[in-house]
């Protein structure tokens, strides 16, 4: 019993002295699932790999969950449709199950454009549903999220287009109102019609009576827009933005994929500011070589395999790179100068004839 004790204390030892590592697959030939499981089998005898489950899912694969802007735009497609068979009550179904997503669209030309089209597609709607008043609330949130908002005269209703213009020229004659904006957590910033007007706590002027869409971002967040409606007066609207923390592999995305799309040259830079971020010592870069055989590149600490390199394991490291060159003090140039003067001066001064 004392001797199994102290086996699995020498193994616990030994592994904690095994770097940290972790497997990221490269594209554009990323190591199929069965080529993973047997890298896993044969790194782990010199490295101690990353263990959470959604990080090495994000690692290893290259199949991510749609963004907000694909569902939106999905949504969006299949409302066109919907609405060429006139089933009304299916494409406002369709539309408000995007909502959700629509309200992570980023303050960006495209996903303010796709806000837009939307909510112009939810106005059209309802000037067929003879709703007047939605169909104008729905048109001034289009106007707040893409103010050089235009539609296809060949393609949509006049109708709509009046509507578009009404609208228009409306937001230039409504009252001026203010909202107070706060969010959460302090700080974030906030963009108004694709313009970034400073950090929250802010005071915003805005017309009055008028859906306005206020988009709050924020590093380490998940971007948020939401749409209000101040009134007129000497009181400002207050405006609460509360903003849902993205996972770790999302705030670690940009950095996988700049591994992954890296040149031989920069791999290396690449490599370094993903490793600390991970909290490991070293990535293992794993693509697909010919013959279905995987090629791997360290980055970081190299693998200790007490029995040396498995079978079958051919492992890459990026060449070390070049000693620093050292530099000569300053000094040493008036010093060697003085040196060589007075050598010279000597060498006048006993070639003079006495």
């Amino acid at each position: 019993m004392m001797w199994a004790v102290a086996l699995q204390c020498t193994a616990a030892q030994a592994s904690e002295r095994l770097p940290r590592a972790a497997l990221v697959a490269g594209s554009p030939l990323p190591p199929t699932a069965a080529m993973l499981s047997v890298l896993h089998n044969k790194l782990a005898a010199g490295y101690h790999l990353l263990e959470d489950p959604a990080m090495v899912r994000e690692l290893e694969s290259l199949e991510r969950e749609r963004t907000p802007e694909q569902l939106v735009h999905e949504a969006l497609r299949e409302a066109l449709q919907r609405m060429r068979r006139l089933a009304l009550e299916d494409v406002l179904r369709t539309l408000q199950e995007a909502e959700p997503h629509l309200q992570q669209l980023p303050p960006t030309p495209s996903g303010r454009a796709l806000l837009a089209a939307v909510a112009a597609r939810r106005a059209h709607v309802a000037l067929v549903l003879g709703e007047t008043a939605q169909a104008t609330e729905a048109m001034q949130r289009a106007l707040s999220a893409e103010p050089d908002l235009s539609l296809d005269q060949a393609q949509e209703p006049p109708t709509l287009v009046e509507l578009l213009e009404r609208v228009r020229s409306g937001l230039r004659e409504a009252p001026p109102a203010r909202l107070r904006i706060t969010t959460d957590p302090p700080g974030a910033l906030i963009v108004l019609g694709g313009r970034p007007l400073g950090h929250a706590p802010l005071l915003v002027p805005v017309p009055a009576d008028t859906a306005v869409v206020v988009w709050a971002v924020q590093d380490g967040y998940h971007t948020r827009n939401v749409t209000v409606r101040a009134a007129a007066g000497e009181h400002p609207l207050s405006v609460e933005i509360r903003l849902d923390p993205l996972p770790r592999t999302q705030q670690l995305r940009p950095l996988i994929d700049a591994l992954r799309g890296a040149s031989p040259r920069t791999r290396s830079d690449a490599a370094k500011a993903l490793i600390p971020a991970l909290g490991v010592d070293a990535v293992v870069l794993v693509q697909r070589g010919p013959g279905e055989r995987p090629r791997l590149e360290i980055f970081g600490a190299p693998p200790r395999f007490a029995a040396g390199v498995p079978d079958g394991l051919e492992l890459r490291m990026p060449p070390a790179p070049p000693p620093p060159r050292r530099r000569v003090p300053p000094w040493l140039f008036g010093v060697a100068g003085a040196v060589l003067g007075a050598g010279i001066a000597t060498g006048v001064f006993l070639a003079v004839p006495k």
